[in-house]
């Protein structure tokens, strides 16, 4: 045999002898199959889940639960369903918030729970303010989450987010946290007992002191997040329920509530979504949970306006003469948002109404309810001289001017609430008014059941931008003739009906100084003296309200009114008209004012004596001047 051929059978030789000595080694003898025992198939039984459908017993409730999907959560179309039939069967009202702009002091005015559901973007400082103050005030709150609903919405073909998807808990645990929540970025188990499957879990062991624990024998989570915290634990795992990030720990609990009641946090979702919530207990438990949330008993406060209120509201002007429509001006807004919170506003000037009741009014005329200020600590104080507006003096805090400042005070003596809102004149009211309406109190701080806002100088605004606009502020004399070339733009009915809606300001407004407006008498005039940087939007307008409808028919029938600019009498057809039941007003949008100075008289004629059902007033005319001075 030669070299090469030696070779050869050298490396056959080294590849064959191990497989060789495995096969010999691990094949010993020959294969022998195991006997096995027949099974008759008739005698198998399918597994099959324990469904229990839950007849429901709705309680007799009201009241409105938010849904918060407004932070890219991730749930389906039907993941809360089951929830939101209940909670209606119980005669709340659901409402569904979706848009990441709208701010919880907004959609949280009405509303006496929240729910949360899988959020995956995180709360911000200032939502999370509103909530708390919104649970501090009796709200309640139910988080849900899910370590199914990850962050990932749509993963596609990447592979590393199949395996590594980004997780949801941070978003939760941002409004959790606030309440001394926290959810585990885990799943629980039980390898023993469970719903066929070791992730869907029992729980047996409730804590029998809750009402949400009521009538529950057995509840099966399917995939949860096991949770912590200081409050009560209202499902609690048996010894073989464990989580792989909470090593050792027993007793693991899915659900936590907060020991004041208001905060429930639950780790899975899919209890709740059917067929899911009619295992086992599963769907007495939604009950309870429903139960839970139509129960709420919240505490509303002035920055809830008009939910503070609970039944039929007085809307009571505080003057000891004529109703001024200018206290008056949002009566339509006014009148639609109570309706949409099923409330009815009246108009009267009963102070000692036993109804509830709005009162606006100006510090001057602060003795008409003296009694509400005392019981608050509240005084005020009259100036020393023309020039001094005087002062409001609270026990406890000190003094504050009344130039420039608005008062709040909240009063509630048994069943009756009252809200009164004080301004420096006619003006301020309105702007306490609107503050109200849009819940506006940026500015202002909190003094026990009063709110105390700087409503700023008469000379500044606000344009279209939402930016300041400031006026000059020369208060001298008016001028005594018109020198512009041109008069400004009376804007046709639909143009003055959305600056009405849009909150236009009134040349009263814009006023450096106004005169003294006096009772109202015959042959008295009230001069204006405006004086604008530019051209401004503004409304030109005068109303008269009475006690019934009655008498204003009646008054109407023996009153006058012309709008004269710059000399010309304009037609009352070109006017805008606010009726609301007891006051009728007419309104016009005054825009593209030329430069120079224009006068703008309003002329009230009485053509007998009248009564409003409120004074008696005598035969004449009235007169107020608007001098409006355009410097550019």
């Amino acid at each position: 045999m030669n070299k090469p051929s030696r070779l050869v059978l050298l490396v056959l030789l080294l590849l064959v002898l191990p497989i060789g000595l495995r096969l010999a080694w691990f094949y010993r003898g020959t294969y022998t199959p195991l006997e096995y025992q027949e099974v008759d198939g008739s005698s198998l039984v399918a597994p099959h889940e324990d469904f229990q459908t839950y007849e429901d017993e709705p309680i007799d409730s009201s009241g409105i639960v938010i849904f918060d999907l407004s932070h890219t959560n991730n749930i389906r179309s039907d993941d809360l369903t089951a929830l939101h039939d209940r909670l209606t069967n119980r005669g709340v009202t659901v409402k569904i918030v979706t848009e990441s702009g709208d701010s919880p002091d907004v959609y949280l005015r009405d509303a006496s729970a929240l729910v949360v559901a899988a959020p995956t973007e995180e709360y911000t400082e200032d939502e999370l303010s509103a909530i708390a103050a919104f649970v501090d005030a009796g709200g309640r709150l139910l988080l849900v989450a899910d370590p199914t609903r990850t962050a990932d919405f749509d993963i596609g073909d990447d592979l590393f987010l199949a395996v590594f998807p980004n997780s949801a808990v941070p978003a939760m645990n941002s409004i959790a946290n606030a309440f001394g929540i926290v959810y585990y970025d885990d799943y629980i188990y039980n390898l023993v007992d469970n719903q066929g499957n070791y992730r869907n879990v029992k729980f047996t062991d409730f804590n029998s002191d809750q009402d949400l624990t009521e009538g529950l024998d057995t509840v099966v989570f399917f995939a949860s997040h096991s949770i912590r915290s200081d409050g009560i634990p209202i499902l609690i795992g048996d010894e073989n329920t464990r989580s792989p990030v909470r090593f050792g720990e027993t007793e693991l609990s899915p659900t936590a509530l907060t020991n004041d009641g208001n905060v429930l946090a639950l780790g899975d979702i899919n209890f709740l979504i059917p067929p899911f919530h009619t295992i086992a207990n599963n769907d007495h438990f939604l009950s309870n949970i429903a139960n839970w949330l139509a129960t709420a008993e919240r505490d509303w406060d002035l920055r809830d306006f008009p939910f503070l209120f609970e039944s039929s509201v007085d809307l009571i002007p505080l003057t000891e003469g004529r109703i001024d429509p200018q206290l008056l001006i949002q009566t339509d807004t006014l009148v639609s948002i109570f309706d949409s919170a099923g409330l009815s506003l009246n108009l009267t000037n009963d102070v000692e109404t036993e109804n509830d009741a709005l009162m606006l009014g100006v510090f001057a005329d602060a003795d008409l309810i003296e009694d509400y200020l005392s019981s608050a600590d509240v005084s005020v104080l009259e100036g020393e001289d023309e020039d001094d507006s005087g002062n409001i003096e609270i026990e406890g805090v000190g003094t504050i001017g009344i130039e420039g400042t608005t008062l709040f005070l909240e009063d509630r003596n048994g069943d009756q609430t009252v809200v009164i809102a004080l301004g420096e004149d006619a003006e301020a009211v309105v702007s306490a008014l609107e503050r109200l309406v849009s819940n506006d109190f940026s500015d202002c701080f909190d003094i026990n059941n009063l709110i105390i806002c700087s409503t700023g100088e008469h000379q500044e605004g606000i344009d279209e931008e939402g930016e300041s606009v400031s006026f000059l502020a020369s208060c001298d004399q008016p001028p005594n003739e018109v020198t512009a070339e041109e008069p400004p733009r009376i804007g046709s009915i639909s143009e003055s009906q959305e600056a009405w809606d849009a909150f236009v300001y009134s040349l009263e407004f814009f006023a450096c100084e106004p005169g003294e407006e006096g009772d109202f008498e015959p042959g008295e005039i009230t001069v204006y003296n405006i004086i604008m940087q530019e051209s401004e939007d503004v409304l030109w307008y005068w109303g008269w309200c009475t006690a019934t409808e009655e008498d204003l028919e009646e008054n109407w029938d023996v009153i006058s009114l012309e709008f004269i600019l710059n000399g010309e009498v304009e037609s009352l057809s070109g006017f805008a008209i606010d009726e609301s039941g007891t006051c009728l007003l007419y309104y016009a949008l005054v825009t593209d004012w030329p430069p120079g100075t224009h006068l703008l008289t309003t002329q009230i004629t009485f053509l007998s004596d009248l009564n409003d059902g409120f004074s008696d007033y005598e035969a004449g005319i009235r007169t107020i001047e608007y001098w409006v001075t355009v410097e550019d």
